[in-house]
């Protein structure tokens, strides 16, 4: 399931590169956030603002991190736009996706 590599994947970023994590998706994601954070080890290190973000807030958002990792959705193209760094979870259906969350932005622990 997607959730456990993005907790999986959080975890290491955290314990390696000293990064904070946000977490961004619409309110129909808030179940998965809450699967995602639950399993994260170090949970301080990591903001949840799914369903809360407008579609128009994101850019400003996303600039202003070192990292974004997500599916391939709208926050992952405004990334790219945006010249973020990125890295993308690519379904094995594109048609059927199992529990993957739009998107979590990493940002050094001194530039938020």
């Amino acid at each position: 399931m997607a959730s456990e590599y993005f907790s999986l994947l959080i975890d290491q970023l955290i314990e390696t590169e000293n990064v904070h994590v946000i977490l961004i998706g619409g309110p129909d994601e808030a179940a998965l956030g809450g699967t995602i954070l639950d399993a994260i080890a170090n949970p301080k290190s990591v903001w949840s603002l799914i369903g809360s973000v407008r579609l128009g807030d994101l850019p400003a958002l996303i600039a202003r991190c070192a990292l974004f990792v997500g599916n391939n959705s709208g926050p992952q193209h405004i990334a790219a736009g945006l010249g973020v760094r990125r890295s993308a979870f690519i379904p094995e259906s594109l048609t059927r996706v199992n529990g993957a969350l739009r998107g979590l932005m990493l940002s050094r622990s001194n530039a938020l």
